[in-house]
């Protein structure tokens, strides 16, 4: 037996439970389309492990495919966030700060460039 004739054999993933049909069905019912997710809600992680609406755990291997690379409620991330939230949230680019000089700084330096910008493409 081939291994694609064994995949096809391989006995699927368990069907999504009542909540999270709900919650797909909600994201599909009102948000606009890029891609289809896979069927898997999330609720939290740990470290390098997610974990669903339904309790299941999974091993995130989707490292560096998005913005999120360096793992889940890691206590200093944490420690950090809380500080900066604390201090200062999220400001327009209609004001100056006191952070975003420093990174921009340090990223010229580090590309060779002469100037940055910081984007998101994910929007």
């Amino acid at each position: 037996m081939t291994a694609l004739q064994r995949a096809r054999q391989a006995p699927t993933a368990s069907p999504v439970s009542d909540l999270a049909a709900d919650l797909i069905g909600r994201e599909k019912q009102f948000g606009a389309r890029n891609y289809d997710p896979l069927p898997v809600v999330l609720t939290r992680g740990e470290g390098s492990w997610l974990i669903d609406v339904d309790g299941r755990r999974y091993l995130d291997l989707m490292s560096a495919y998005s913005a999120v690379s360096f793992g889940h409620a890691h206590p200093r991330i944490i420690a950090t966030l809380i500080a900066q939230a604390q201090s200062l949230g999220v400001t327009s680019r209609a004001y100056y700060n006191d952070e975003l000089p420093l990174l921009l700084e340090r990223l010229a330096k580090l590309t060779g460039m002469d100037r940055v910008l910081p984007a998101n493409g994910g929007a």
